[in-house]
């Protein structure tokens, strides 16, 4: 069941990303250039991870201690991104909020605060095996769920703008959708890790890949139908 949710995660992830990344070299790139970076760091790290996940889910264990390194390292890297992502948003809706500099720094110092807290308390490494997973997996769950909140705080700006910008509410919801997935998958394999509750390890599986590729598909919709126009050809 596990290598068939990964397997289509791959099938339709993998093209949407390619869509995006196209559709962001049309010219969204510009304005979003942090969009365009996360989004071409995304598909570089599944392309990375493929060969060592399905090893791994062939019982291939030797490969469990090479891919948990470079899964974490990938997600690692990835959510710094969608936090400069949202971050770089919030500073550009703010922009016309009158005391928004108390605005900004609140919520940006909120977020690192609450970040450098979860690893203080998760981190706990095992000098034994060397294993990261323990404790960068409920990290990274508190981190989804501090970047859950941060993109309610954009959502909430969005909406109350008198000139709405569509293509933001999109990018926010997406990650919003994103972040609130793979917050309660990864919730749900943690529970179902003492117990080895293969069900409900299989559910927060699914969930994180529902959610990754509602979210990839949200985008990539977006950014098409900003995307400039083509030049009508002329007519004699």
């Amino acid at each position: 069941m596990q290598f068939v949710i990964q397997l289509c995660a791959y099938l339709i992830g993998i093209p949407l990303q390619i869509l995006t990344i196209s559709v962001l070299m049309r010219g969204g790139f510009k304005r979003f250039p942090l969009v365009f970076l996360y989004t071409v760091a995304s598909f570089v790290a599944s392309i990375a991870e493929m060969p060592l996940m399905f090893n791994f889910l062939y019982n291939d264990r030797k490969t469990s201690r090479g891919l948990a390194l470079l899964y974490y390292t990938n997600d690692a890297v990835l959510q710094a991104l969608l936090f400069a992502v949202v971050i770089s948003l919030i500073y550009e809706v703010t922009s016309r909020v009158g005391p928004r500099r108390v605005v900004r720094l609140s919520l940006v110092c909120g977020a690192f605060i609450t970040a450098a807290t979860s690893l203080l308390i998760h981190y706990h490494p095992d000098p034994v095996s060397g294993k990261i997973g323990p404790w960068m997996a409920p990290w990274s769950r508190d981190l989804k769920l501090c970047a859950t909140i941060l993109v309610l705080a954009l959502w909430t700006f969005l909406v109350s703008s008198k000139n709405k910008d569509r293509l933001l509410l999109m990018v926010a919801g997406a990650m919003g959708i994103l972040f609130t997935g793979e917050a309660i998958g990864e919730s749900l394999q943690l529970l179902a890790t003492p117990g080895r509750i293969f069900w409900l390890s299989r559910l927060g599986s699914l969930i994180v890949a529902v959610s990754n590729i509602a979210f990839l598909y949200l985008w990539w919709v977006s950014f098409r139908h900003e995307s400039p126009a083509r030049p009508k050809p002329r007519t004699a």
